[in-house]
């Protein structure tokens, strides 16, 4: 078989002119930035005054997050709130959890809290407020677990006792100190 290289000649012509159109086209093409925020850190939505409901399956309120305002970040999906107040309703004492702010990550399942944060468990007949004070908290809003690794002050009545790090299982009604732990603890008033 012969090749014809007449023939052929039109069949490449068309595939140079075809790459080199692609060339020309990409090399064209500058890159333009959208405006749209998702390459800055500037809040695509703002919200004042607002209280979030979480509802376990059966129906019962299992906690709200109530806060002055929200400001949401699209370039890395993080959730700013100020005044935040975080409350578990699972148990007979309620537990608040408040802080001057939050920082919320993407899927809302953790929440950071900065700045004065206080935890707060109702009274009960017989058992005292509960009340703890630190700088900084990591909640795990579904399994209802907090922790800090930061100074922490423990208030229970007339007692008080302080240490470094905790954990905290609303859950089980459990609170633990991680470590330098000190304290002066009254026996309950009759």
């Amino acid at each position: 078989m012969k090749l014809d290289t007449q023939s052929l000649l039109p069949l490449v012509m068309l595939s140079l002119l075809a790459a080199l159109t692609f060339w020309l086209d990409r090399a064209a093409q500058v890159e333009v930035r959208g405006n749209d925020g998702k390459t800055r850190h500037d809040p695509d939505f703002i919200v004042d005054q607002f209280t979030v409901r979480k509802f376990k399956p059966s129906g019962k309120l299992q906690y709200s997050l109530v806060a002055q305002k929200m400001l949401h970040y699209p370039d890395d999906d993080t959730t700013d709130i100020s005044q935040p107040q975080l409350i578990y309703f699972g148990h007979p004492q309620q537990l608040r959890i408040s802080a001057k702010r939050a920082a919320v990550g993407k899927d809302g399942d953790v929440v950071h809290l900065i700045d004065d944060v206080k935890v707060v468990r109702d009274a009960a007949p017989g058992d005292p407020q509960l009340t703890i004070s630190t700088s900084t908290m990591t909640v795990y809003t579904e399994d209802e677990i907090a922790s800090t690794k930061d100074p922490v002050t423990i208030r229970h009545g007339a007692s008080i006792v302080r240490g470094v790090g905790m954990e905290i299982n609303n859950l089980k009604q459990t609170t633990r100190l991680l470590s330098g732990i000190q304290g002066i603890i009254f026996p309950k008033q009759p």
